[in-house]
């Protein structure tokens, strides 16, 4: 059985559980290129394949960081049976299934502007065009970074003053980022009314974006932020 490729010293294959399919196993190594383990990854059945769909289902999101997991055996056919009730893989008490979760490859190096960190950026910074500067493109992977509403480009890990981020769309000139504190106006006539609220999403000045006050009243208005300025 499959648990003999994971160094188990058998002299046959262990008798099926109750319930599990012989036809159906467990991989006993895994490798990935994504931090997502799908059905399609873990199981295999004898005589045909797997619904394409039914392959494609996700059953674990790997944790940040590391690129070496082992799974056991008795959990990975549990998070098999949760999302498919009739795909029941025959399991190997005490056996574990190796993941390992291979590095993206780095692209070559590409003629073009690429950009670093102008200065030190926070996990969460949404970039603008202050946080950065123009350098050549390196054979480097670049920070983590990733994408919010209208095309908004986030910190997704820290980045050191200097770190490599790639090739950025355009960045906005002036942004806020989510929990950034905001002054909100509302004006009528010849009357204003000032409240401080708290940022509930991250938006470019000039966008739209929802807001919480201290009373815990949520508003939704239009963001206006002085030239030269980025809210955090």
């Amino acid at each position: 059985m499959w648990g003999m490729a994971l160094g188990l010293a058998l002299a046959a294959p262990a008798p099926a559980a109750a319930g599990a399919d012989p036809a159906v196993a467990l991989k006993p190594q895994v490798a990935l290129t994504t931090a997502e383990l799908r059905i399609g990854d873990l199981v295999t059945v004898r005589g045909r394949a797997l619904p394409s769909r039914v392959a494609a289902m996700v059953v674990l999101r790997l944790p940040r960081g590391g690129t070496a997991f082992d799974v056991p055996a008795e959990r990975a056919a549990a998070l098999v049976r949760r999302r498919v009730p009739g795909l029941r893989p025959v399991v190997t008490p005490g056996a574990v299934i190796q993941v390992r979760l291979a590095a993206a490859p780095v692209p070559a190096r590409a003629a073009g502007t690429c950009f670093a960190a102008a200065n030190g950026l926070a996990a969460g910074t949404v970039l603008s065009v202050s946080d950065v500067a123009s350098i050549p493109c390196r054979d480097e992977a670049p920070a983590q970074l990733r994408y919010g509403r209208a095309g908004l480009v986030i910190a997704a890990a820290a980045v050191p003053a200097g770190g490599y981020l790639g090739r950025l769309a355009a960045l906005p000139e002036r942004t806020v980022g989510k929990g950034a504190p905001l002054t909100l106006r509302s004006t009528s006539g010849p009357v204003t009314i000032e409240r401080s609220v708290v940022a509930l999403q991250s938006a470019r000045s000039g966008g739209r974006l929802f807001v919480r006050d201290a009373g815990g009243a949520v508003f939704a208005a239009p963001l206006a932020l002085a030239p030269g300025s980025s809210a955090r």
